[in-house]
């Protein structure tokens, strides 16, 4: 069965609201309506343009209601502008985005438990799906449209439902089942005035034809036709074609040939329909023995049929593709949303780890402030409280300010490939230097509150470190810079986690200062009982200036990095600290302009 159906509509019945537009939009700009009724006229001149075929109108007035609801927080108003928009789209066969609107809907009315306007979006559903022939999902929503029609003593909605489960059962299957079901709906319907009683009738007609049952037929289609030509609707052109069939079954030519006509002067005349009227004409000259114009008839059937099947196919094909583009497109914007709720909490994370830092920090001044016995170390503390606000005011915030506004930017954005490129690199490059900073943060200020033991025990040092490399090998690949361990597999009984720290800031360091297409060299030897490893670079090198602040954290300063990375030097600060703890000393060897080599050694 062919017949093309729209939301909320059909093409049968036609309500008589077109001459009452000019009255509807004089109301509208009469500026005395309540949001909820401009709401309501906005959402009918909507529907009563789709119907009346202008396109446009149609959906200029259903976002002007949807903007209405959502500038006024109204959750109903904006599912009912939902499923009137879907409803434009559906008739335009822009089937995905018809979906897309429909699915807003649906959350939109569970949330509110409007059941009413719930059903109304299953029907659109119903539509959509039997439109683009899917069967299982129309079943579905048929389904759900049925029961809760019978929860609220709905006959109409009822029949509704059925006719089209009916055709998602039924489709292809002109076997007496379907017949059965199609005439029991068609008395039923006939019982209420049913205005999809026509549908119904024609359908109950056409399995007749299908069946070979012309006299049955006719009784259903004359219905049809007499409905149509007395209510002064648009007449179907199935009607015309299968009453000329049922007549040429009959080899009553004369009625055969009167529809044929018929249907040819319709403006609506559809390939569906045209198949039928060639199939008739082509038995019809063979009974008169006109044999020529029955295999011309029969000839044009049959390359109509090739080319409604290859138009089908490639709409098919189109519809697939772009419901499968505009679903990627949903699942990146999905993504993104998901990687700026990871970003957000990150950002959330740092924040709360600076309120423990300097709650930390707070703690110890207080504890130290009670000892008139240490002096000199409250002074000393009092100089890297000061270091230390510094260093969190500015060095902390700045990569915190910088997400921020970056994650609004994005807010902000249409976003492309592109720009969400740019974005998410620059949101990982300030969460990653935040993050290291906090982690030597809290690693210093745990050491100077309660001083970190040592923990020994055996480990690989060359395996350490390929690990420390391929965590930040992904910085390195930034800037296209090679890194080589060329560390051997020297056994050490140390403090591993402290050892991590050392190495993950030398080569940190060694990353951030050196040039794109530069080197980084990693070695270990054994000299007098020490075990000594290096990182050397190709970097910009140290400036006398600041080698002579190294190490010490009341005096450290620090240069931007070669892709202007900040930094604070507390991270060569922990090195040290810790290089002592495990028996070792750290040291560099420096030029300015040809780059920079750190040692650190260890007693075996």
């Amino acid at each position: 069965m062919s017949i093309t159906l729209t939301a909320q509509t059909s093409r049968i019945d036609r309500p008589d609201r077109f001459n009452s537009l000019d009255s509807l939009e004089q109301v509208l700009d009469s500026g005395k309506l309540s949001i909820f009724e401009k709401s309501d006229l906005l959402l009918e001149l909507s529907r009563i343009y789709r119907m009346s075929g202008d396109s446009a109108k149609s959906r200029t007035y259903a976002v002007e209601a949807l903007k209405l609801a959502l500038k006024n927080g109204l959750k109903n108003m904006e599912a009912a502008a939902y499923t009137t928009l879907g409803g434009h789209y559906l008739v335009n066969d822009m089937h995905y985005v018809a979906h897309v609107n429909f699915k807003k809907a649906e959350k939109l009315f569970l949330q509110t438990n409007d059941r009413k306007w719930l059903s109304a979006v299953y029907q659109s559903f119903m539509v959509l799906f039997r439109n683009i022939e899917d069967y299982e999902n129309t079943e579905y929503y048929a389904e759900k449209v049925l029961e809760m029609a019978i929860e609220r003593g709905d006959l109409k909605t009822e029949v509704l439902a059925l006719f089209f489960l009916g055709w998602a059962r039924y489709y292809d299957n002109t076997g007496q089942d379907a017949l059965n079901y199609y005439r029991d709906l068609y008395y039923k319907s006939v019982q209420i005035n049913h205005n999809y009683t026509a549908y119904i009738a024609l359908s109950s007609g056409m399995i007749y034809v299908q069946q070979n049952s012309p006299r049955e037929a006719l009784q259903y289609l004359h219905w049809v036709r007499e409905y149509c030509e007395t209510s002064q609707v648009i007449i179907l052109p199935e009607i015309y074609a299968f009453l000329a069939e049922a007549y040429t079954m009959l080899h009553q030519v004369d009625s055969a040939e009167y529809y044929i006509q018929k249907a040819l002067n319709l403006s609506n005349l559809d390939n569906e329909s045209k198949l039928t009227l060639l199939r008739s004409q082509s038995l019809i000259a063979s009974s008169k023995n006109d044999y020529l114009n029955a295999m011309e008839s029969y000839k044009k059937y049959h390359q109509l049929s090739d080319s409604i099947a290859k138009a089908r196919k490639s709409i098919e094909i189109s519809r697939l593709k772009n419901w499968y583009e505009l679903e990627q497109k949903d699942i990146e914007n999905e993504l993104l949303q998901q990687e700026k709720q990871k970003q957000q909490k990150l950002l959330l994370l740092m924040s709360v780890g600076l309120l423990i830092i300097i709650s930390l920090l707070v703690v110890s001044i207080i504890f130290y402030r009670k000892s008139s016995k240490q002096n000199s170390e409250l002074n000393k503390m009092h100089s890297l409280k000061d270091k230390i606000f510094s260093i969190v005011s500015h060095d902390l915030r700045s990569p915190i300010n910088s997400l921020a506004n970056t994650l609004k930017l994005a807010n902000s954005l249409t976003i492309n490939t592109e720009n969400k490129t740019r974005i998410l690199k620059n949101v990982s490059a300030n969460v990653d230097n935040a993050y290291a900073l906090i982690d030597n943060l809290l690693l210093w200020s745990k050491n100077q509150i309660k001083e970190i033991r040592p923990v020994s025990e055996n480990f690989n040092i060359q395996s350490e470190i390929k690990l420390i490399v391929n965590d930040l090998v992904i910085f390195a690949d930034e800037k296209c810079i090679t890194i080589e361990n060329n560390t051997q597999k020297h056994s050490m009984y140390n403090d591993k986690d402290m050892f991590r720290v050392i190495m993950r800031n030398l080569i940190t360091n060694a990353i951030k200062y050196s040039h794109s297409n530069g080197k980084i060299t990693i070695k270990s030897e054994i000299s007098d009982n020490n075990l000594i490893i290096s990182v050397k670079d190709t970097g910009i090198g140290i400036t006398q200036a600041i080698q002579d602040t190294l190490f010490k954290l009341s005096e450290t300063k620090s240069a931007l990095g070669t892709n202007n990375e900040t930094g604070t030097g507390l991270g060569l600060v922990l090195c040290s600290e810790f290089a002592k703890k495990i028996r070792g000393n750290i040291w560099f060897d420096s030029k300015e302009g040809e780059g920079s080599t750190f040692f650190l050694s260890v007693n075996e």
